[in-house]
């Protein structure tokens, strides 16, 4: 019979363990941070402090931003009716592209602050 003592056996599984918290709050902390830039950026888009057309009149769609967030990802939105149209254009409205211009110009940005978050552990 064969007995082996691997000594640090214990602090090695500690190790690991507080790895994966650690990883686990960077998958979250990571997105959340970047959302929060992300739509901080979307409302200067709209107030026209960007290069975009400014879009407020009554501060509605301004005030419609928001921030959703799952486990590992997050969703910047609006859901007044006019944001749809306020994107995208219409017949009679030019697209104004909050959305996608703001993700275009800080796509770099947004994944320097979740890779950030990763590199804490």
């Amino acid at each position: 019979m064969l007995n082996f003592n691997v000594k640090g056996m214990k602090f090695a599984q500690a190790y690991v363990v507080g790895k994966h918290f650690k990883l686990k709050k960077a998958q979250r902390e990571g997105p959340k941070k970047a959302g929060e830039f992300f739509k901080e950026e979307v409302k200067e888009s709209i107030k026209g402090n960007r290069a975009e057309k400014r879009s407020v009149d009554t501060g509605e769609f301004l005030n419609s931003v928001g921030l959703v967030q799952s486990d590992d990802s997050v969703m910047v939105f609006s859901d007044v009716k006019h944001a749809k149209p306020l994107e995208f254009g219409t017949s009679r409205i030019p697209a104004r592209k909050h959305f996608a211009n703001s993700e275009h110009r800080n796509k770099k940005k947004i994944e320097d602050i979740i890779s950030s978050e990763v590199k804490k552990i």
